[in-house]
């Protein structure tokens, strides 16, 4: 991460990553530098660098600068971030250029620019929540199981992706839909849902009334993405069937996808991957995504349990593949050892998504904990690694990166 020299404005409303702007200075330990009293670590303020808690990431390229969307953190369903150079990374702006309302701006409670779903949530006590909420998911699914976190969140969300369809920006992501499951770590049943916007940064809605894929698996489905592919000119969403324990593996599926980003009438799932649980996978596989470079198709994928023990240590790692025939699968393991696994106090490297930047450089974004943190929880923090084609075309990451 670069070692940025002064600070925007806590008030700021301009696009942080305008050339010329400088960053938050990086500080060891916080999550932005704007900690207060009731939040020692800062928090997820519009145009701040943000370096805590994110989840599950995953990258896309959208008009030269990057955007990051992460599993909920920080009192938001979809935290979403920008940067212009892979390390430093700025949350989400406000939905409205207003001056605040105690420095004399309008009340957000009437502002257009803020969605109505802020303006009109339980938020409404403090108006300075509502002009603050930069929240890009603003209507998550409605069948979701209620759970209240706060005055803002209701659901639980996980492992988003973003991907246009046309002229619409489609959020995929994983919603808890019950508490029963036999999921070892006890998180429940989960279903993949779909929302929608004109942007690919929001606001989204989702309107569906029930799940887009839910497998008949006791926990569900979880961490969807979308492939485009560049060779068939079409779309398919990857995600992650859990399984049933002591009965049959977790696997990573694939399915076609209509021009609305659907899955196809007609079309049926195929199982791209199985856990290998006699491995260094353990218990299961998850998080796929997929790229095609260089000709090839390959598959990143995590393992393990994502969660670090009392001393920050995790079991968690990142596996690859070959997919000869892309998303139609099958995909076969060209190592026996991971791409990514843990080191020293970096732990539990996971929750990958591949992207490739403008000058065709394959990248891989993914979370680490921290086990010289004595936080609890302590936060999975956003990382960037280059990849590359190593000898007999293995995959690997690049030295130095």
């Amino acid at each position: 991460m670069s070692s940025p020299t002064s600070e925007p404005s806590a008030g700021t409303t301009t696009d942080p990553t305008t050339p010329g702007t400088e960053p938050d200075p990086a500080v060891k330990g916080l999550d932005a530098n704007n900690r207060d009293a009731n939040n020692p670590y800062g928090w997820f303020e519009a145009g701040r660098s943000w370096s805590g808690d994110f989840g599950d990431p995953f990258v896309m390229v959208d008009h030269g600068r990057y955007l990051a969307f992460g599993s909920s953190t920080a009192g938001r369903y979809l935290p979403v971030m920008t940067s212009a150079d892979l390390a430093t990374w700025y949350a989400h702006d406000r939905w409205t250029t207003a001056q605040p309302p105690w420095e004399g701006g309008p009340s957000p409670l009437t502002d257009p620019a803020v969605p109505e779903e802020i303006r009109r949530s339980g938020l409404r006590s403090v108006p300075g929540d509502v002009w603050n909420l930069n929240d890009a998911l603003v209507q998550p699914a409605q069948w979701a199981l209620t759970e209240p976190d706060g005055r803002w969140l209701r659901k639980t969300v996980w492992a988003p992706s973003v991907a246009r369809f046309g002229s619409t920006w489609n959020l995929y992501y994983a919603v808890r839909v019950s508490r029963q499951s036999d999921d070892r770590n006890g998180d429940g049943r989960f279903c993949i849902s779909m929302a929608t916007a004109t942007s690919p940064t929001g606001p989204f809605r989702d309107r569906s009334a029930a799940p887009l894929v839910c497998d008949d698996d006791p926990a569900g489905s979880i961490d969807p993405e979308v492939f485009h592919d560049p060779v068939s000119k079409t779309d398919h969403l990857l995600w992650k069937a859990a399984g049933r324990v002591d009965s049959y593996p977790s696997s990573l599926k694939s399915i076609e996808l209509d021009a609305s980003g659907r899955p196809r009438p007609g079309a049926r799932s195929v199982k791209l991957l199985e856990t290998d649980e006699s491995s260094w996978e353990g218990e299961t596989i998850e998080n796929p995504s997929m790229a095609h470079w260089k000709g090839r198709y390959l598959l990143v994928y995590s393992g393990n349990a994502w969660r670090a023990d009392g001393a920050g240590m995790s079991r968690y790692t990142t596996g690859w593949a070959d997919c000869p025939d892309g998303p139609r699968g099958p995909c076969t393991r060209r190592s026996s050892t991971p791409l990514l696994s843990s080191h020293g106090s970096r732990q539990g490297p996971g929750g990958g998504s591949l992207f490739v930047t403008p000058d065709g450089r394959l990248h891989l974004a993914y979370t680490t904990f921290d086990s010289s943190e004595s936080r609890d929880p302590r936060p999975r923090r956003l990382r960037t690694a280059e990849l590359e084609m190593a000898s007999g075309g293995r995959l690997r990451v690049a030295p130095g990166s």
